[in-house]
């Protein structure tokens, strides 16, 4: 007929795209919700108890609702950015994270800064690509934020001290060394144990001991060395896994 018809890709890295249930794969497009601004893609999506936190770096969503018919997004805060996907982890039914204001939590409802006796050390490195050196855990059972990172004004590459935040204490302190420093980590469930690993260079896992006796502070450990394939595997889920 001589009309020309020309398709438009509908990829948006600013879109959330919610499967049907138990069929994850399919996605209706009465199902796509799009987060913000289309030239921001979406960061990490974290779930809470009664919703779900989209972190992009043109602020903080937030996604309510019980099912597809009323699912909403809305802005949270679009003064915070994340400086660091690896260091977003869920704590307490709370979202912890590296971001341009310093460590904060979010919860369904706001945005708090938690870092402000420990600022003038994060404020120092903020201003550096902290992708590849940052990395964080939670820790549930101990009430912990770990976040391992550069320390300002050093020659290292790498992540050099991890920062441990107690939520009901809300206090900080250092670990530094070379097992409390770490490139990726883990809490594993079935024993409550903290699993890290240092440096892919170092090819191994360190297994926190938990035997509530003095040993458990003398600064030993056990190591499992590991084919730096499995290292790799592990280190491409992100910090928080």
């Amino acid at each position: 007929s001589g009309t020309a018809v020309q398709s438009e890709s509908d990829i948006g890295p600013n879109r959330l795209y919610i499967g049907k249930l138990n069929e994850p794969e399919a996605v209706p497009l009465f199902n796509i919700r799009d987060v913000g601004s289309r030239a921001s893609p979406i960061l990490r999506v974290a779930a809470l108890r009664d919703s779900v936190i989209i972190l992009k770096d043109d602020g903080i969503y937030r996604l309510n609702g019980d099912s597809t018919n009323n699912f909403t997004v809305t802005a949270l805060d679009n003064t915070v950015f994340v400086k660091a996907t690896d260091s977003v982890v869920v704590l307490n039914n709370s979202v912890y994270c590296l971001s341009n204001q310093g460590v904060v939590q979010i919860t369904d409802s706001a945005v708090r800064i938690v870092s402000r006796i420990i600022e003038p050390l994060l404020t120092a490195i903020l201003g550096q690509d902290l992708e590849d050196n940052t990395s964080a855990v939670g820790y549930e059972s101990e009430r912990q934020y770990l976040l391992s990172v550069k320390r300002p004004n050093t020659l290292s590459s790498v992540a050099d001290v991890t920062y441990c935040y107690n939520y009901l204490t809300e206090s900080w302190t250092s670990w530094t060394g070379a097992n409390k420093v770490f490139f990726n980590g883990f809490l594993r469930p079935s024993d409550d144990k903290l699993y890290l690993i240092p440096t892919l260079a170092q090819n191994k896992i360190v297994k926190e001991r938990k035997d509530q006796n003095l040993v458990d502070y003398t600064g030993q450990e056990y190591c499992a060395p590991i084919i730096k394939a499995m290292i790799g595997a592990a280190a491409s889920t992100g910090g928080s896994n």
